[in-house]
């Protein structure tokens, strides 16, 4: 069974019902954004926000409440983030998908300025496949990343390398496109795809991503759960041309 990575383990793809996309259920942007409203720390409030949300039908949400986010310079809350979100999810019923990696630069560690790309790719996989921030609640998806409004900076851009380098692994994926239009590189074959398409990544291929303009949103099932279970998951990253892959051909 195709399936989708929770706070809570993972849910069948078809489980997942209505589902809010870009949702923070605790953040902190007080590192570039003073005054009301940029902090929210209150595990009552958001409960009952979150009840308001299951009542009207609501079945899953996803949290892309990234490094930085929370938390940069004191505790956002009285336990580590996932762990809040995990009970959270206990409490609501509701079915949550966590995300990793950074938000932008005023909110990363300073570690990050001096890590290389590989590294902080194999810190996302971790958050991916063992636990965010040292507990056992596993990630579901790499976002929200940003940048500046107008420029991107050295480290952002080692971050966003990092989060889209081309992999290649053992699982099988189907990506639906949510939002937006971009193209996929598998295999040096290039894929144009938009909002409403659904493609296939075969097994051990080498593969990235990336949108034509904005914001673009895919839903991934994997049966990477399986593979790991059995013991048969691996994953390369592509080294060659600055981790992208040439284009050969274009499909169509």
């Amino acid at each position: 069974m195709q399936s989708v990575m929770t706070v809570t383990g993972p849910v069948p793809a078809t489980a997942l019902g209505a589902t809010l996309m870009h949702e923070h259920i605790f953040l902190d942007l007080t590192s570039d954004v003073a005054g009301r409203n940029s902090l929210l720390n209150d595990p009552e409030l958001a409960y009952r926000e979150l009840l308001r949300y299951r009542e009207a039908g609501g079945v899953t949400l996803v949290d892309q409440t990234t490094g930085g986010l929370r938390g940069h310079d004191h505790d956002l809350l009285p336990v580590q983030h996932a762990l809040a979100v995990r009970e959270m999810a206990r409490r609501t019923g509701l079915q949550i998908v966590l995300g990793a990696g950074w938000y932008r630069e005023p909110y990363y560690e300073r570690r990050l300025w001096r890590m290389k790309t590989d590294q902080i790719a194999e810190e996302l996989v971790r958050d991916l496949t063992a636990g965010l921030d040292g507990t056992d609640v596993r990630a579901g998806l790499l976002g929200e990343i940003g940048a500046h409004f107008t420029w991107v900076s050295p480290a952002e851009e080692r971050m966003f390398r990092a989060v889209g380098r081309a992999h290649r692994q053992t699982g099988s994926a189907v990506y639906f496109v949510f939002e937006g239009r971009g193209a996929s590189v598998i295999d040096g074959q290039r894929f144009d795809w938009r909002t409403g398409d659904l493609f296939v990544v075969p097994t051990w291929a080498w593969h990235e991503h990336a949108s034509a303009d904005g914001e673009a949103i895919l839903f991934s099932v994997q049966d990477t759960p399986v593979m790991q279970a059995l013991g048969l998951y691996r994953e390369q990253a592509y080294g060659e041309h600055d981790g992208h892959q040439p284009v050969t051909r274009v499909f169509g």
